[in-house]
C-alpha cells in the first residue's frame, strides 16, 4: 500500500510538470509531539526539511502546489526515575512527505512580489528513525525504530495530516521565503508500542526557496 502511495504521488508530480511552474525550498522544521499522556514531550527538536515542487496555475491569483521532501520531525522529553537520575531523552524520524496544497497569492500594489497562503493536506512515509537516551552518570543509548503496527514497532510508518497554514512573500524573480504550522491527524503510534496510544507530530516550518520562472 505504500509504495502505490509514494508511487502515485510520484506519477501525480510528473504528470503536472510539463504545465506548472517548478521551484526547490529548504529550511528548518522545529517539531514536537501533541496527545502524549503521562511524562509527554516537553522539548522541541530541530530538523533538515527540503524538496522540490511543482505548482500549476488553477487561475490568476491561485495554484495548486505538489512536490516531494525530506522532512525530520521528533521530539525531546526529560525524566527523573525514583532514585532522582535524570534521564534526557531525544526521538528523530525522518519522513518522505508529499503535500497537496491550495496556495492564494495576491498581489499587493506597488511592491515587486506577492504574499502567499496556503493549506491541505499531506502524506508522510516513515523512512528512517532513533532514539538517544543519555542517563546522568551512565553512557549514552542509541536505539534504531522500527515501523509497522507489530510487537515491537515504535510508529506506524504512514503519517497524515494537514499543513494548517503556510504564509510567505514571493519575489517577482523568483526568491521567495515562508513560514507554516502543520499537524498529523493520524496516531502515529501502533497499539502495541510502549509509548501513550495517542501522539500526533507538530511541526513549524521556516523556510527559503525559488520558484523556477519567476512570479
Amino acid at each position: 500500500m505504500l509504495k502505490h502511495v509514494l508511487l502515485a504521488g510520484i506519477v501525480c508530480v510528473s504528470a503536472l510538470g510539463a504545465y506548472a511552474k517548478g521551484g526547490i525550498e529548504g529550511g528548518l522544521n522545529v517539531s514536537t509531539t501533541i496527545g502524549l499522556d503521562g511524562a509527554g514531550s516537553d522539548g522541541f527538536k530541530t530538523g533538515l526539511r527540503f524538496g522540490a515542487f511543482l505548482e500549476p496555475s488553477l487561475s490568476k491569483s491561485v495554484s495548486l502546489q505538489t512536490g516531494l521532501y525530506f522532512t525530520r520531525l521528533g521530539f525531546r522529553a526529560n525524566q527523573s526515575s525514583l532514585s532522582y537520575t535524570h534521564i534526557a531523552e531525544v526521538v528523530q524520524v525522518d519522513y518522505l512527505q508529499l503535500p497537496l496544497t491550495f496556495v492564494y497569492s495576491p498581489r499587493l500594489a506597488g511592491t515587486a512580489g506577492r504574499l502567499t497562503f496556503g493549506m491541505g493536506p499531506y502524506v508522510s512515509i516513515a523512512v528512517g528513525g532513533k532514539n538517544k537516551t543519555k542517563v546522568a552518570g551512565a553512557r549514552n543509548t542509541l536505539l534504531k525504530y522500527s515501523f509497522g503496527n507489530e510487537p515491537g514497532d515504535q510508529f506506524h510508518r504512514l503519517d497524515i495530516g494537514v499543513d494548517v497554514l503556510k504564509a510567505g512573500y514571493v519575489f517577482d524573480f523568483g526568491l521567495f521565503v515562508r513560514a507554516g504550522w502543520q499537524m498529523s491527524v493520524r496516531n502515529i503510534i501502533p497499539q502495541t508500542s510502549r509509548f501513550s496510544e495517542t501522539m500526533h507530530n507538530g511541526t513549524l516550518m521556516f523556510t527559503v526557496g525559488y520558484v523556477f520562472g519567476g512570479r
